[in-house]
């Protein structure tokens, strides 16, 4: 990767004259003495991206600052409460997730030393938050006492390249199910769902599609045991015909790998049982992945690679301030959301990008809390219309220099990396 390719990317979404003939075809922007579109955008994104606990009176003196146009914050809430506000920065944000792409890793081999049988990784959840209570009609919350009305945002990631390849926002009331990955589209893909989104019907469909899942299931489920295997492969003949209730864990470090079967389902599906720490109890994972090529405890650790998306939703919560908005506005609420996911992705493509200019291993985590070191930086850059390799130079050596990964050999065994994935730069010699 050059600076000048990671250049073009940053001024293709801050780009002067794009973003005002957006705002003008969103009608955010009727007369240019309203609002200037590029630093209005940049004042949501380092108030959102530098400052904890940000508000609208926030944003409001930043957009001051940047553009040394005094105005009142009557007429700026005026503009930013407009539903023309929200279908702009979601405009935006659809734009940044085609324009910031950057793949960051690569998948290796299984611990066979066999090649994956997929090619895409996709994490699918959903994280909600409460939001004024003013509004638990346009979004009404699950929690009537505690969150009268919340917001759920769903996301489906591609893991190699931290890109977001499906996002909705709804009540918290909406089935989240509705939004998970159409089997269809999962064509030599893995899944990596959470028990939320546990559907037989769909696993069946995925497979049929020659796609891959892997989903947690609730504790709760008892189909019949027809084979069942130990962690070394051995066929445990005895635990065939019975219940899955009845399955006890010998060795509670050592996953368990079983075919059953539901009534009324005419597939056969593959359940790993394992012994869940955090819950003190045994856990199981449904899958479809061939049992001749992907062991048990490899099913385990590749399902732990869908903690890449919890993290993102904490990046997004505590560094990017997407938590409970002080508004009864609802396109003031949405508007927030979509600034503070293109912040999240800016913070990310600088992080990843760093990563292969520098050839060294960073932390997306620190990056997004290293913010106000590097991103006042290039927004400013931005605003003074200065050289951006020049710029972004500055930025990346900034990033390299404070939010490189402490650990880098403990992830390969423990972390991110210790399971067939790496970073697509070549920086794994330390090892």
């Amino acid at each position: 990767m050059k600076i000048t390719s990671l250049s073009e990317k940053i001024n293709t979404i801050f780009n002067a004259k794009q973003l005002l003939a957006s705002a003008r075809a969103t009608k955010l922007l009727q007369r240019a003495r309203q609002t200037n579109p590029l630093q209005l955008v940049l004042a949501f994104i380092e108030t959102l991206g530098c400052q904890s606990k940000a508000n609208i009176a926030d944003i409001h003196r930043k957009y001051q600052a940047l553009s040394g146009m005094p105005i009142h914050y009557k007429p700026f809430h005026n503009q930013i409460k407009k539903e023309a506000c929200t279908h702009f920065f979601k405009q935006l944000f659809e734009h940044a997730l085609k324009t910031w792409i950057t793949r960051s890793l690569k998948l290796t081999t299984l611990s066979s030393g066999q090649h994956f049988p997929f090619e895409r990784v996709l994490l699918h959840d959903g994280s909600s938050f409460a939001i004024h209570s003013g509004l638990k009609t346009t979004f009404p919350g699950r929690f009537t006492k505690h969150s009268p009305a919340a917001v759920e945002v769903h996301v489906t990631m591609d893991l190699l390249t931290g890109s977001i390849e499906h996002f909705a926002l709804t009540a918290d009331t909406i089935s989240e199910r509705l939004h998970s990955p159409k089997a269809d589209t999962l064509n030599k893909t893995l899944t990596l769902e959470d028990a939320g989104y546990f559907d037989r019907a769909r696993i069946k469909k995925i497979a049929e599609n020659k796609g891959f899942i892997i989903t947690q299931a609730a504790c709760s489920i008892n189909p019949v045991i027809k084979a069942a295997f130990d962690h070394d492969g051995n066929e445990l003949s005895h635990l065939s015909g019975k219940k899955l209730k009845q399955l006890k864990l010998k060795a509670k470090n050592k996953p368990m790998d079983l075919t059953v079967r539901w009534p009324n389902y005419d597939m056969d599906y593959r359940v790993i049982a394992f012994w869940y720490k955090k819950k003190k109890r045994i856990g199981y994972l449904v899958t479809n992945l061939p049992r001749m090529t992907v062991p048990a405890a490899d099913i385990v650790e590749l399902y732990r690679l869908r903690w890449q998306i919890e993290l993102l939703f904490k990046e997004l919560k505590s560094y990017c301030n997407l938590k409970k908005f002080s508004t009864e506005n609802p396109n003031i609420v949405k508007t927030l959301i979509y600034a503070s996911f293109i912040t999240a992705l800016l913070k990310r493509l600088l992080a990843h990008s760093t990563e292969r200019l520098k050839l060294l291993w960073i932390s997306s985590h620190k990056t997004a809390r290293a913010a106000s070191d590097w991103l006042k930086l290039l927004i400013n850059g931005i605003v003074r219309q200065q050289s951006m390799p020049d710029i972004l130079g500055e930025v990346t050596n900034i990033i390299g220099r404070l939010c490189q990964r402490a650990h880098p050999k403990r992830d390969l065994k423990h972390g991110l990396y210790q399971f067939g994935v790496l970073p697509v730069a070549d920086i794994c010699t330390i090892a």
